[in-house]
């Protein structure tokens, strides 16, 4: 048994559900019946899922909210210039710095 054996295992099963592939799943659950882990290398392996799944969740939360600043700047930009004067300056009370530095005085 290798050390990443359950994680190779999941892996497969991911891939033959996406494939729809019951009979797949079925022989590979067969095969696999009399093989055995330790509870080490399943603690190792759900360890390193949370870790995927954090990072996976970090990044895609960091990229929705650089679009969702780019959306208000491009809606700012589009206003007339007093009301996106008062809107920096609501930002500027407000200790928010998304407007500093980014072309909009």
């Amino acid at each position: 048994m290798s050390e990443n054996r359950v994680l190779e295992l999941m892996t497969e099963i991911i891939q033959l559900q996406a494939n729809d592939d019951q009979h797949g799943i079925m022989r590979l659950f067969k095969e696999t019946k009399q093989e055995s882990v330790t509870l080490k290398e399943v603690a190792e392996a759900f360890i390193q899922v949370t870790d995927d799944l954090a990072h996976y969740v970090d990044v895609s939360q960091e990229a929705s909210q650089g679009l969702q600043e780019i959306r208000l700047l491009a809606i700012i930009e589009a206003l007339p210039e007093e009301v996106q004067t008062k809107i920096k300056e609501s930002f500027k009370s407000a200790e928010d710095d998304l407007l500093e530095g980014k072309n909009n005085g």
